[in-house]
């Protein structure tokens, strides 16, 4: 008994530290582009230096990245430039064709999938699935049947609701694995949190999201983002619009819903699409961020800002060009 009361007090005790635990602090650095490395280590903080043109600044290694290329999938555009896993032909990257042996989906060409050692064609309707990669680019298996994705109603049961959302439901949002209406609920607070999670509630749903450091010059945390947020509720749209587009038919059955898919076949979609991704992914970090640290850590935010379609929510995109634009 003695040692459950010890263990009860170090845990609150762990707990208690972990909520006392400052941000580092992000500022700006005045001299000139970073040769060797952008990050400045000042104490607990980082000064933060520009990068040349076509990189970024990794704080965590403290030096200006390039982004990698990697060898493209079936279904994804080659060039002299862009290589291929397999085989490029009239630009396009082209995989296994039917009947031809496989051991994994990514090996079968466009709208083939791996069954049994072989590629085959995917199912129709009148068959049973029994996973999401049999079935057409735009559906989903559930109960054995291929059904449309962004079409299961409200209050339906689904088997996978990740931070609230899912592209199963009508809505893409999802509450204790069912459906739930679409909500969009203003929080563009830009006010410091300080417990580990952040709360946003509706009626007698509770949704939580954390509290994680941003890079502020203030060393605060923020609230990222939750599905409720606009801003999330933007990204859902741009996900339908795609799997309604018959491009996506043009990519390898596990690179459907992948952005390098998506930018060879829809580029102005996957502009929009990329843009919101890294505005949700980063939404902390991005709270009272300087603006030449953001341009080094987030350069692909300033350049995308101006080329994005502002028709899919035009007051949250106003919104954002202020919160970006500092």
């Amino acid at each position: 008994m003695q040692k459950g009361i010890i263990l009860t007090c170090t845990l609150i005790l762990i707990q208690s530290q972990q909520i006392e635990t400052e941000c580092p602090i992000y500022r700006c650095h005045d001299e000139s582009k970073a040769e060797d490395e952008c990050a400045i280590v000042n104490g607990p903080d980082f000064i933060i230096k520009p990068c040349p043109e076509g990189q970024s600044c990794d704080p965590t290694i403290r030096k200006c990245v390039k982004s990698s290329k990697v060898l493209a999938f079936p279904g994804n555009k080659c060039d002299s430039e862009q290589k291929c896993l397999w085989d490029c032909i009239d630009g396009v990257c082209r995989g296994k064709k039917e009947f031809e042996n496989c051991h994994s989906e990514i090996e079968c060409d466009s709208e083939l999938m791996c069954y049994k050692g072989s590629c085959r064609k995917k199912i129709s309707h009148s068959e049973k699935c029994l996973k999401d990669y049999e079935c057409p680019n735009d559906e989903f298996c559930y109960n054995g049947a291929c059904t449309k994705y962004f079409s299961l109603k409200s209050g339906e049961f689904i088997h996978s609701c990740i931070d609230y959302e899912s592209k199963q439901c009508s809505s893409g949002m999802c509450y204790s694995y069912r459906c739930i209406d679409e909500l969009s609920i203003e929080r563009f607070e830009k006010n410091p949190c300080s417990d580990h999670f952040c709360e946003v509630v509706h009626g007698d749903m509770q949704f939580y999201h954390k509290c994680s450091c941003g890079l502020s010059p203030n060393g605060d945390s923020y609230c990222e983002s939750v599905a409720t947020d606009p801003v999330r509720a933007v990204k859902r749209k741009l996900w339908k619009k795609w799997v309604n587009s018959k491009e996506i038919h043009n990519c390898n059955t596990i690179q459907r819903f992948d952005l390098s898919c998506v930018k060879d076949w829809d580029y102005e979609l996957y502009k929009n699409i990329l843009y919101y991704d890294i505005i949700i992914k980063n939404f902390a970090k991005l709270q009272n961020i300087e603006e030449c640290v953001q341009n080094s850590v987030f350069p692909q935010i300033r350049d995308l800002i101006e080329q994005v379609d502002g028709s899919y929510g035009i007051g949250l995109f106003l919104y954002l060009m202020t919160l970006l634009l500092v």
